[in-house]
């Protein structure tokens, strides 16, 4: 069962390698790039999950540490970057349908991606990946200053994704009248 797991995962990768390769908008919105960057935790999880099935002799002084980062990626990377990420995608084409369904090609209308605040987005991205990293590596030096330092980045990153979804939830509508000539 773990075989088939693992060639499905293997073949999931794969696909959404190809469709990134091949893909029309080569430059990544926020959304995207934490969705691309879902798959490094998984390939981490992957490596972790092997090394704590072998349990090899000379990685034991480790082990507890490969167990934790095991779930640490699969978990805190690999699923919460997906759902940071797909809120990115979803939560406002869902606000901006409900709004300006009925306005387009009536009114001058905002972009679904323009619903929240680009800039506040970037600084999530980024204080996710210290977070992630910093926490894997904290699992391994076991050094709670470095886990402390992971999780003062984790409530940066929360509280930057809450003042984004709260300005999609509460969205003003911004419609202009078209001008015409």
């Amino acid at each position: 069962a773990g075989l088939i797991l693992l060639v499905g995962i293997i073949f999931f990768i794969k696909y959404n390698y190809d469709a990134y390769k091949k893909r029309l908008r080569k430059k990544l919105d926020i959304g995207m790039k934490l969705s691309v960057f879902a798959f490094i935790p998984l390939f981490l999880t992957l490596l972790f999950g092997i090394l704590a099935v072998l349990n090899l002799d000379f990685l034991s002084k480790i082990q507890t540490s490969i167990n934790t980062a095991y779930g640490v990626s699969l978990i805190f990377g690999f699923f919460t970057a997906l759902i940071l990420g797909q809120m990115y995608k979803t939560l406002p084409f869902i606000v901006w349908l409900k709004m300006y369904q009925d306005k387009v090609g009536k009114y001058k209308i905002p972009m679904p991606a323009h619903i929240y605040s680009e800039k506040v987005a970037d600084w999530h991205y980024y204080s996710f990946l210290v977070a992630i990293f910093t926490l894997l590596i904290g699992i391994f030096a076991k050094e709670s200053i470095i886990i402390q330092i992971s999780a003062a980045a984790f409530i940066v990153t929360s509280v930057l994704y809450a003042y984004n979804t709260y300005k999609i939830l509460f969205h003003k509508d911004q419609s202009e009248p078209l001008e015409t000539k």
